[in-house]
C-alpha cells in the first residue's frame, strides 16, 4: 500500500477528509490549537527521529497545497 493512501485511511477513519492526517494536524494546530499542537509535535519527531526529517507535518502540508490536495481543507 501507497504512503499517502496509508496516511489518508488513517484520516478517514478519524472522521477527517481526503488529505494526508499530517496536513489535517497542521492546519487545525494553526487553526483551532489545543490538542493539535503536541500532535504534531509528536509527528514531527516520530518523523525525525525514524527519517531525520524536520517539519514533517508541515512538508506534507506544503507537498499537498503544491499537487492541489490542500484545498479541500478550504471548502469546509
Amino acid at each position: 500500500m501507497d504512503k499517502v493512501k496509508i496516511s489518508n485511511t488513517i484520516n478517514r477513519m478519524g472522521c477527517g477528509t481526503e488529505i494526508l492526517y499530517c496536513t489535517r494536524v497542521y492546519c487545525n494546530a494553526r487553526t483551532y490549537g489545543g490538542a493539535w499542537i503536541p500532535m504534531e509535535w509528536i509527528l514531527d519527531t516520530v518523523f525525525y527521529l525514524l527519517r531525520g526529517q524536520k517539519q514533517h507535518c508541515r512538508a506534507s502540508y506544503l507537498w499537498e497545497r503544491r499537487h492541489g490536495k490542500a484545498q479541500k481543507t478550504k471548502s469546509e
